[in-house]
């Protein structure tokens, strides 16, 4: 009778042994990777707008109480600089393409102010560097006619130069250096009524760099927004300071709105054409 227990004993031993969990290899942050892939963090931080640089850093602009320029590190917003004192309230946030640690912010108002964008303010934020205001300058569209979304849209071309587009035909460039903005008008030939036979107001734009200096402006919004919007049925071309209509692409169906454009790797775009496909 003792020499069964013995061998169970034996064999419940052999079995715990084997199967005991395997030690882990690596840095604790893979060791609790492995152990929880599924795992979520909550920060409370009102954070406004974000981008990822090209370094795979994830910036934030806080407002509320927390007013800052914040880096997500860890398992948690960490602030960098106060903005407490800054003009405006932010609009948007954008990496530099080519700069692996840069994104630069857009700003609106005076100080104190955060909804009025009758002046804009350019920022650039580099890694482990204080912040370096660009620009300011008045919202160029606030005296156009037939404008009624004030806030631009924002993209980054390879070279740095950041591109504002608006409800309306005007193209703002700004410099990477910063300094006073070039600002593109477009043809309102270029525009195509959305509905009626009179364009009267544009329809939201978009700008998508191709290289330093030029790219495709394309309308953002297909929907039909009163009498008299017009919109691009095709992206203009923008190159050496000029908004053109896009020459003919041979392959291209001749019908159908363009409404959507991305550039995916040198060279090469993708267009997609309302009901046909890209």
């Amino acid at each position: 009778m003792r020499a069964l227990v013995l061998i169970a004993a034996f064999v419940v031993l052999s079995v715990l042994v084997a199967c005991r969990t395997p030690e882990r290899t690596g840095s604790p942050e893979s060791s609790r990777e492995e152990a929880d892939p599924g795992r979520r963090v909550h920060d409370r931080t009102r954070i406004r707008v974000t981008a990822r640089s090209e370094d795979g850093a994830v910036w934030g602009v806080g407002y509320g109480a927390e007013p800052g320029i914040f880096v997500w590190q860890g398992d948690a917003w960490r602030k960098t600089e106060d903005t407490r004192d800054w003009p405006g309230g932010v609009i948007a946030m954008m990496p530099h393409p080519a700069d692996p640690a840069v994104v630069y912010s857009l700003w609106g108002g005076p100080p104190g102010s955060d909804h009025n964008v009758s002046v804009l303010h350019l920022w650039r934020h580099s890694r482990g560097l204080s912040s370096v205001r660009l620009a300011s300058f008045p919202n160029p569209i606030l005296t156009a006619p037939h404008t009624f979304i004030k806030t631009p849209r924002m993209s980054v071309d390879a070279a740095g130069d950041v591109w504002l587009t608006f409800e309306g035909v005007l193209l703002v460039r700004l410099a990477a250096n910063g300094g006073t903005p070039e600002i593109l008008e477009a043809d309102r030939a270029l525009f195509t009524p959305a509905w009626g036979k009179t364009v009267r107001g544009i329809l939201p734009l978009s700008y998508l760099p191709e290289g330093p200096g030029r790219g495709w402006l394309w309308t953002v919004q297909a929907e039909t927004q009163g009498d008299g919007k017009g919109e691009l049925l095709r992206p203009a071309r923008v190159a050496e300071g000029r908004i053109e209509a896009c020459p003919p692409i041979a392959g291209l169906p001749d019908a159908g709105r363009v409404t959507f454009v991305s550039v995916f790797e040198r060279g090469r775009m993708v267009w997609a054409l309302e009901g046909r496909g890209l």
